[in-house]
């Protein structure tokens, strides 16, 4: 990070570019694999028609020129093309990184980065483009209406998540998912019996049959958190974004109703990866189907690192984890040697 009293000195490098013939369409697949923070993709004259996120699920779409915010680990698929009016017009790609998690100037950092994209055309053209940017949120992305009706859940869970600086813990930023920060033990839990776990594993279990689970995630930080779970897609009902004050969701004091109002058990999007806003709670429905033990951690990496991240015991023996089954066994022998 560079400071007035400390600056950065970056030598100039000629920027990349990208030649394309703009009277095809293609097949656009964005993935965000940084691990800090979330970027909108933009390329002015375009038409975009975004298809799918995630893991191949699909989404509602409407006209676009631009798609964000991409959080860490989330992908996106759109379709990408131009009118004919643009097809021999040089035009450029845009990528802004969001502002949320950079609090304090950085001024190395340049957080709107543009690259030409060449227009192969015989009658190429250099126009200044004037376009307006729609952009695709998608944060408010929907699925297509559920052909039947999403299933109730079985089971429930709730979580609250955030970073703390204890002075028990030497005021270093820890990651907390409730009570517990999380910490690898030599072994991986699923090659180990439950009485082995120590207490900085928190792993429910779903139970020894196949179940819909509802999660619930309350994110008690100033900032989101992009959430992603292993082995499985989820559909997201709710998503709320606080004020400020206690805006969370207790799914087990039905006195007190979502303040994000009703769930959307229409048409919600199906996912992996969901950000969790500032102050704010997501409530996510999954069936619980995938034998093994699944992580579920913030995508932010120093955030997964100090401690954000838990687990489900999906099937299995409650007490006994896998260690029994040949999952476990084999894991317990490949970490042995």
């Amino acid at each position: 990070m560079a400071t007035h009293g400390a600056p950065v000195d970056c030598s100039k490098i000629e920027k990349p570019w990208l030649l394309l013939d703009k009277q095809f369409r293609y097949r656009v697949r964005l993935v965000n694999v940084g691990s800090l923070t979330g970027i909108s993709f933009t390329i002015p004259d375009s038409e975009m028609e975004v298809i799918q996120v995630d893991g191949g699920q699909p989404v509602i779409s409407h006209r676009a020129n631009s798609v964000g915010i991409l959080y860490p680990a989330e992908r996106v698929d759109f379709v990408l093309g131009w009118p004919k009016s643009v097809i021999d017009a040089n035009t450029e790609i845009v990528i802004e990184l969001d502002k949320e998690y950079f609090l304090r100037p950085n001024f190395a950092l340049t957080p709107v980065q543009s690259f030409l994209l060449g227009a192969e055309s015989v009658n190429q053209q250099t126009t200044k483009n004037e376009t307006a940017i729609i952009r695709f949120n998608l944060r408010e992305a929907m699925g297509p209406p559920l052909t039947h009706p999403l299933p109730d859940a079985g089971k429930f869970f709730m979580i609250y998540t955030d970073i703390e600086i204890l002075n028990h813990l030497n005021s270093i930023p820890k990651g907390f998912i409730n009570h517990t920060t999380w910490e690898p033990q030599n072994l991986p839990l699923i090659a180990l019996s439950r009485e082995d776990w120590d207490s900085h594993q928190l792993v429910p279990w779903t139970g020894p049959e196949p179940v819909w689970i509802e999660l619930t995630i309350n994110n008690v930080d100033s900032s989101g958190h992009p959430f992603h779970l292993h082995g499985f897609d989820f559909y997201v009902i709710a998503s709320y974004e606080g004020k400020g004050g206690w805006d969370y969701y207790n799914p087990f004091k039905p006195s007190r109703p979502p303040r994000g109002g009703p769930f959307n058990l229409k048409n919600p999007v199906r996912k992996d990866t969901v950000y969790v806003p500032p102050w704010g709670y997501v409530v996510i429905r999954f069936l619980a189907d995938n034998e093994g033990i699944w992580a579920l951690h913030c995508h932010i990496l120093w955030h997964q690192a100090s401690g954000m991240v838990m687990a489900f015991q999906v099937l299995g023996d409650e007490h006994k984890g896998l260690s029994n089954n040949i999952i476990g066994l084999s894991a317990e022998q490949l970490c042995m040697n």
